[in-house]
């Protein structure tokens, strides 16, 4: 910097055609003023962060309130199917709600850390630890696979556990396994439930306004574009779902086993 002012300062080797070096060209431009806005940006950025975090804060308490006053409502109200059945319906619409909340600070987190090697055992094992999969076992098939991807990833695998234990009829069980197709790699998580059938296989990774798809998919695809990984869903539908991972070469690689699970 220069009395206020900031410069970027980049040089270039100057070579003769055998590769002798003669000089070197310094090339100095003035990026003050998009430094300035960059700096302003961020410092913006960060004032709605907080501002969102506290809002979202403050809702989720306001929910639980909520919550716990339809529980004593509805204790407190006559036995008539028809008003406990309302009260079921308002108290879901309370807890979609809150899933909904609680998904804007998983997206309010993505792509603020930089991407790291992440181990792809580790990453399931943690899923599987923040989920509740009921009696259905999960097999992993990974061996010793690291993925470049963001630290989010895990929600990834929680995500489609969940999709799971909510909408595949009949799951006994998942598998998780990697393969390599020419210089790309495919993880893929297959369960044995119903599937999805043909025309919902892309709507599933879609956020529709005022449908009642969750927003879990939508994050997955998400989450994966920030290091170049897509997802499709291959499965055939009454035999299960087949939720492929397609992962740019040079974003996976082989590690050190790990232990301790």
């Amino acid at each position: 910097k220069i009395d206020n002012r900031t410069f970027e300062v980049r040089s270039h080797r100057l070579r003769d055609k055998i590769g002798n070096e003669y000089g070197v060209i310094i090339f100095i431009r003035d990026i003050t003023e998009v430094y300035r806005a960059r700096k302003s940006l961020e410092e913006a950025n960060k004032k709605l962060n907080l501002l969102s975090s506290i809002t979202r804060h403050d809702i989720l308490n306001q929910i639980t309130a909520i919550l716990g006053y339809g529980s004593l409502i509805r204790e407190e109200l006559p036995d008539d199917p028809e008003i406990q059945n309302y009260m079921s319906r308002l108290n879901a619409a309370v807890r979609t709600i809150q899933r909904q909340i609680s998904f804007t600070a998983d997206y309010e987190n993505l792509g603020m850390a930089d991407p790291v090697w992440q181990h792809a055992e580790t990453v399931i094992h943690r899923a599987m630890q923040e989920t509740d999969t009921g009696s259905i076992p999960i097999e992993v098939k990974t061996g010793n696979l690291e993925i470049y991807s963001d630290p989010l990833f895990f929600k990834v695998f929680a995500n489609l556990f969940q999709n799971t234990i909510h909408h595949a009829e009949g799951a006994a069980k998942i598998t998780i396994w990697f393969e390599k197709r020419g210089d790309d790699g495919v993880l893929v998580v297959e369960d044995d439930g119903i599937g999805i059938p043909e025309n919902m296989k892309e709507r599933i990774f879609t956020h529709i306004r005022g449908s009642k798809m969750g927003l879990g998919l939508f994050l997955i695809r998400e989450i994966l574009s920030i290091t170049g990984m897509g997802i499709q869903e291959t499965g055939t539908y009454g035999e299960g779902a087949r939720f492929e991972i397609f992962i740019p070469e040079d974003t996976f690689r082989n590690a050190p086993e790990k232990t301790g699970f």
